[in-house]
């Protein structure tokens, strides 16, 4: 389909567990339009912290590139920049 505002994985964030889903976060997005973020997984780390990892696709270029990550120290409020893993996916 289209997405004029560009790519983006985002989490949804439920307040009274699982009953509604009025908040999301963006976990990394593409204003640009030219990359797709698919199969994304968050997990966390045994520090706390949480790592998002998506496979990458290139539109423009019709090509995969590599898994970009993004890491969030606060619960998911905020997220890094996004990553290269250096690992095709």
């Amino acid at each position: 389909g289209d997405a004029p505002n560009g790519s983006r994985m985002v989490a949804i964030v439920s307040d009274d567990h699982g009953r509604s889903w009025p908040h999301h976060r963006d976990i990394m997005d593409d204003s640009d339009n030219e990359l797709m973020f698919m199969e994304p997984k968050v997990l966390e780390i045994s520090d706390g912290r949480l790592l998002a990892v998506a496979w990458c696709y290139d539109k423009k270029n019709e090509c995969d590139l590599p898994n970009q990550y993004s890491i969030s120290h606060d619960c998911g409020a905020t997220w890094s920049e996004r990553q290269s893993t250096g690992i095709l996916g």
